[in-house]
């Protein structure tokens, strides 16, 4: 759950994110009594963990924006000393919207 949540916080920080996408089926990671949406958390071959983000984005070059999002949830996971269990970063744009933020 700490992984999903700092990668959500750090993707919601972007200018570039209007919203993280919740609909698609795997779009959220959840323990009991507690769910992120737009966030799928799952352990990787080997150990550690894949986080996918589900990005609702603003009309921008979305090679950069999946960059600039991969390098943000590295930076504040290590920060928050979790590093070592970050194995991918992985972006899907299921839109994009010139609004400030989406209506899902």
């Amino acid at each position: 759950m700490a992984l999903a949540e700092l990668a959500r916080l750090a993707a919601m920080d972007s200018h570039e994110v209007t919203s993280l996408d919740p609909r698609p089926p795997t779009a959220r990671t959840a323990v009991v009594g507690e769910q992120i949406d737009g966030v799928a958390c799952i352990a990787a071959p080997g150990g550690g963990y894949e986080v996918t983000l589900y990005v609702i984005a603003r009309p921008v070059p979305l090679r950069r924006l999946a960059a600039n999002l991969r390098e943000r949830v590295r930076r504040s996971v290590e920060a928050h000393g979790l590093g070592d269990e970050l194995r991918t970063v992985n972006v899907t744009v299921t839109d994009v919207v010139a609004t400030e933020k989406a209506d899902i």
